[in-house]
């Protein structure tokens, strides 16, 4: 079933829509060290499940992607079946934050955008204890690269994701938690232009050449596009950057 919003209608499509690209989530997986064979997985907010389908090719295992939007779940399985890899994804519908999962149940646990979705010490509170003795969290987030950032992004960021926080403060979060962060890998600032803005505008551009918006549509649009201006003059200030983490 298509989803029928405004803000769908504007981001569909795009080439990875939001945070990550494929090359950038199979460089992830290459940081991992060797993990139990076969895995047990579990992606968490998983979207539309491009990571959830390039983690299932790669280490040929059946992975949990849970979300709690059907549309999109349904979605994962579409694209599962077309990379020949529908036996392995196995789609919950249901919260991030409260999973009935057993006790170290995971070998690996990814969430791209989860952590945005419930905030960082909740997400690693709830997921922590879900991790085998040996097993790897990774997690993607948006974080400040130092404190005190302008007070022009800060703002357009609490909009957006009032829990973003600066990179010093990911380490403590995910130390308090009971885990440690041993390696990172950070969005290249080209992937957010050439993945998702640079073709957000043009979608921007080509849908106000098509006539009157809707009012949604203008609150959407123009949302966007102070996000465009945003990243231009302040991108350098902040990251996307996968956290790799284990048990301390």
């Amino acid at each position: 079933m298509p989803l029928n919003t405004a803000k769908y209608n504007i981001f569909q499509d795009l080439p990875r829509p939001g945070e990550g690209v494929d090359g950038c989530t199979r460089e992830v997986i290459r940081l991992l060290p060797p993990l139990r064979t076969p895995p047990a997985m579990m992606d968490l907010g998983c979207g539309r499940g491009y990571q959830t389908i390039a983690l299932a090719s790669h280490f040929k295992a059946p992975i949990v992607a849970v979300d709690e939007n059907q549309e999109t779940l349904d979605l994962v399985v579409d694209a599962a079946e077309a990379a020949g890899v529908a036996s392995l994804v196995q789609p919950r519908k249901g919260s991030i934050a409260n999973l009935p999962d057993a006790v170290q149940s995971y070998d690996l646990i990814w969430s791209e955008c989860g952590v945005r979705q419930i905030g960082l010490e909740k997400a690693l509170g709830i997921w922590e204890p879900l991790l085998r003795n040996r097993g790897i969290m990774v997690i993607g987030d948006c974080s400040w690269i130092l404190p005190d950032p302008p007070e022009e992004a800060a703002a357009f960021w609490r909009t957006v994701y009032p829990g973003m926080t600066d990179i010093a403060t990911v380490h403590a979060t995910a130390k308090r938690a009971g885990l440690r962060i041993y390696d990172s890998y950070t969005l290249p600032r080209s992937v957010w232009r050439n993945e998702y803005f640079e073709p957000l505008a043009r979608r921007i551009a080509r849908r106000r050449s098509e006539g009157p918006l809707s009012p949604a549509e203008e609150d959407m649009i123009r949302g966007a596009e102070a996000e465009i201006a945003m990243f231009e003059r302040w991108g350098d200030r902040f990251q996307y950057a996968y956290y790799l983490m284990r048990r301390a």
